[in-house]
């Protein structure tokens, strides 16, 4: 997108926030398109071809799903969101989990603005049950930890096409978080209306053939709810942090977990002689 289209945009975004809180879109024509038309139809192209698998969708709870640019991830972010769409009607709350790029620090910062922004349009905050999970001492109200974060954000457009009408609760997880005591809050929180999705890609800027490999291990260390895994290995998943928090909220729960699908940044551009990240969708149902 031409710069000065940018800041026109980022204005726009701006003016809104006189009248409420509202967390602007950070990466929009950088990870997504930033015209609305264009990118209603860049998801639901990427929904009509992503891969469909059989679960038990009335029992879904919780996805992993990856956050890179829609060219790389999208295509498996979108076998995510495709089966969350199966049980769109019932969930009006999402609680959104993605890691810090740009910052280090040991809690979990949670989103306080009124609403986020895409060029779909704004999607409201549930702001009782964000704080509902403040009393969690880790988790701290902190809106400086999303502004330039993407992690969050470019689940958003996705969520906005598949769900009719939803309520968000957005964290962004530090390093060495209580990924036990934060399980134990959410568990609270969990019910039939409110669905988990944890943002994060797996191994970065490996070879493909040891990215493969890797990827494989760690996949299977998230189905059979392996956290002692993520403790002991390194460049497995940019956002472990909340994975652990989603373990441990399964074997808390008793959910089980099934790979939707996985491919590395090789994979989505056939080019497999350069380095690569990979990428992971996977559903956790009861």
């Amino acid at each position: 997108m031409h710069l000065k289209n940018k800041v026109k945009y980022r204005q726009l975004y701006f003016y809104n926030l006189s009248f409420m809180s509202t967390r602007v879109p950070n990466v929009a024509g950088l990870f997504y398109p930033t015209n609305s038309k264009e990118l209603g139809y860049y998801i639901e192209e990427l929904l009509n071809k992503a891969n469909d698998v059989k679960l038990p969708f009335d029992r879904l709870k919780a996805i992993i799903v990856p956050h890179a640019g829609y060219p790389y991830s999208g295509i498996v972010a979108a076998s995510a969101f495709k089966a969350i769409a199966k049980i769109a009607e019932k969930i009006k709350n999402v609680i959104l989990i993605g890691p810090s790029h740009r910052y280090t620090f040991d809690y979990i910062a949670l989103s306080t603005y009124d609403a986020w922004e895409t060029p779909l349009g704004s999607v409201k905050v549930n702001s009782s049950l964000g704080e509902t999970l403040t009393k969690n001492k880790f988790i701290v109200a902190d809106n400086k930890k999303f502004a330039q974060e993407h992690s969050q954000e470019v689940q958003i457009p996705f969520l906005q096409k598949v769900l009719p009408e939803f309520n968000l609760v957005s964290l962004c997880t530090g390093q060495s978080v209580n990924y036990t005591g934060t399980a134990e809050s959410l568990l609270n929180c969990l019910n039939d209306e409110t669905f988990l999705v944890i943002s994060s890609d797996l191994s970065h800027y490996l070879s493909y053939e040891l990215a493969s490999q890797i990827d494989r291990k760690t996949i299977n260390a998230i189905l059979d709810k392996n956290i002692n895994y993520f403790e002991s290995s390194e460049n497995v998943a940019c956002g472990d942090e909340g994975i652990k928090i989603l373990l441990s909220l399964a074997m808390q729960n008793n959910l089980k977990a099934k790979l939707i699908d996985y491919k590395n940044s090789g994979d989505v551009s056939d080019d497999k002689t350069q380095e690569v990240v990979g990428y992971a969708a996977i559903g956790f149902y009861c």
